[in-house]
């Protein structure tokens, strides 16, 4: 028997300050995750990122991609590293979810992150997942892929995700 994957699709919104800027500018991750075993809370499982990366007049990549490890009882985090391209550089997303069974809620929807341009910290912000909108398609996104299969249903969700 084939080993299986784990496939899900996720989108968060918020906003990110960068550098000499006074307001903060709307954000929005679409994102795909295909891992190559089963996803289990108890144990360290690391995923592979595409999507697209919007910051309202001045990034839209529908082509980022990086790396997610998920340990939400392990090492009590979600990890996300996202590459991205605007304003014709390379940039960086790096934050993480801090679980933490004192807020379940809030611990597994924020995402505070730094942004990081040439390896420079370069903004800061936050993400969030909105349960109210969000939480029916997350869950009906999951896909448990046989080895052989998984990428296809990435494929499939991912310009679902770019489309939106």
């Amino acid at each position: 028997m084939a080993a299986r994957g784990t496939e899900f699709t996720e989108t968060m919104t918020g906003s990110v300050r960068l550098p000499g800027e006074d307001r903060d500018r709307p954000a929005r991750l679409d994102l795909a995750v295909r891992t190559d075993t089963l996803l289990l809370p108890h144990r360290t499982t690391e995923g592979r990122l595409t999507g697209r990366v919007r910051i309202a007049g001045w990034a839209d990549d529908p082509a980022a991609r990086g790396t997610l490890e998920i340990s939400p009882l392990a090492r009590r985090r979600i990890r996300y590293r996202i590459d991205f391209t605007a304003d014709g550089r390379r940039h960086h997303v790096d934050g993480w979810k801090s679980v933490s069974p004192l807020r379940p809620l809030t611990s597994l929807t924020v995402l505070p992150f730094t942004l990081l341009t040439d390896a420079a910290p370069a903004g800061r912000g936050t993400v969030r997942f909105p349960l109210a909108t969000a939480l029916l398609p997350f869950l009906a996104s999951f896909r448990f892929p046989r080895a052989g299969e998984a990428g296809s249903l990435v494929g499939a969700a991912h310009a679902e995700v770019g489309d939106r």
